[in-house]
């Protein structure tokens, strides 16, 4: 057979292996694009406060209220807080410094109204405690809902500071870190997994 008579003309190429290629490209940029739409009418959609609490000589209490896609913060709340996070002031320092922490600053996790109406359902208190990190442990308290900052945490959450890196790059999956025994849990199991539905789903 001629070699030449194999080879598809220039017309047939284009429309066979160019054209094909091209609306799958669209195709794929429409349904990354309505994701997106979705994704932002549900950050639209959300309405709440988170409440940091930073201890110390002269403790300092700040909201931060959003609806309507944006975050104010102020000093008074909008909303009863979702969760309170309470930190030392040398911790507080290390976090505001740079520090991976497991507090939702997951950009592939937005806080939308979906995962706000999750949050309204935990009531109890989880400290996190990283570790492997320069200058020591870092940890701090997270209270949802109407539980009391007083007494003894429901659960402690411990793990090495890279491993909470390697969660929010999403380079490493919550269970098999845990089954891996890079994450330590002590307490309330139940209580923990329903963290866990929360914070990383």
């Amino acid at each position: 057979m001629d070699a030449q008579s194999s080879v598809p003309s220039v017309e047939e190429f284009l429309a066979q292996r160019v054209a094909p290629r091209f609306a799958e490209q669209v195709r794929d940029l429409e349904k990354r694009l309505a994701e997106l739409e979705r994704q932002l009418a549900d950050l639209r959609a959300a309405e709440g406060t988170i409440a940091w609490r930073i201890e110390g000589p002269e403790t300092v209490v700040r909201y931060a209220n959003f609806a309507g896609g944006e975050m104010r913060i102020a000093s008074e709340p909008t909303h009863p807080p979702l969760m309170t996070i309470v930190q030392t002031q040398e911790d507080w320092a290390r976090f505001a410094g740079g520090l991976p922490v497991p507090l939702g600053a997951d950009p592939r996790r937005p806080l939308g109204k979906s995962r706000v109406e999750r949050i309204k359902t935990v009531n109890g208190t989880v400290r996190f405690v990283l570790t492997g990190i320069e200058g020591g442990d870092w940890s701090c308290l997270v209270v949802f809902g109407n539980a009391s900052l007083e007494g003894e945490p429901r659960v402690t959450i411990t793990m090495p500071a890279a491993t909470v890196a390697e969660l929010q790059q999403g380079k490493l999956d919550p269970q098999a870190a845990f089954m891996q025994g890079r994450i330590k849990i002590a307490g309330d199991m139940g209580f923990a997994m329903q963290l866990g539905m929360t914070l990383f789903l």
